[in-house]
């Protein structure tokens, strides 16, 4: 009915315009460049003071830093008024645990499964956060969709009722953070790390 006729005339346009901005940027000088840029880095990567030391050494003590960059926005996020305050400073947490995960990937051929191990669990609580972030912008969306049709002089419930699945899907996301982000912080998890904390 004139519940999916809204939803499908609302993204049709958004659909289409982050398309030919996809297009468009694959054939910017600018992409062109960037691949040129990562093809340098692959043939001469540069050279920091700690590049002749051991790989297993030298990452575990990057991936440590990117680990306490996201339990610091952890923190901040269980610390925060729920709300926007609580989504915005989730959605950073979201990314330095993605961080974690990649700085672990990265370092997987030197460190072997203690590093695959931590990443995979990283990889749990960055999808965690990121269920929740969808709801996030869902519910903004069914939002405005629902303002749109009542202005129309449209029944308005079925945006209320997407509004509230959406609210409590990301209930249900928050309620499984807490173990997603133990079971990632666990001492033995990250033991490779050699943190002291």
């Amino acid at each position: 009915g004139p519940v999916q006729a809204r939803v499908q005339s609302h993204f049709a346009p958004l659909r289409a315009s982050a398309r030919e901005r996809v297009i468009e940027a694959f054939g910017s000088v600018r992409y062109a460049k960037l691949l040129a840029n990562l093809d340098q880095l692959a043939h001469d990567p540069p050279r920091g003071p700690q590049a002749g030391a051991p790989a297993r050494d030298v990452l575990p003590a990057a991936v440590h830093k990117a680990y306490r960059q996201a339990k610091r926005r952890m923190r901040r996020a269980r610390q925060a008024p729920r709300g926007q305050a609580r989504d915005v400073a989730l959605h950073e947490a979201r990314k330095s645990a993605r961080r974690a995960r990649y700085a672990a990937d990265a370092a997987r051929p030197a460190s072997g499964k203690p590093a695959h191990r931590f990443a995979r669990q990283m990889k749990k609580v960055q999808s965690v956060v990121g269920d929740h972030q969808d709801t996030v912008i869902a519910r903004q969306a069914a939002r405005g969709l629902g303002i749109g049709a009542h202005l129309a002089g449209e029944n308005a419930f079925t945006y209320g009722l997407l509004h509230a699945r959406q609210h409590e899907a990301g209930a249900d996301a928050l309620r499984d953070l807490p173990r997603a982000w133990w079971r990632a912080s666990r001492r033995r998890v990250r033991r490779w790390l050699r943190s002291g904390d």
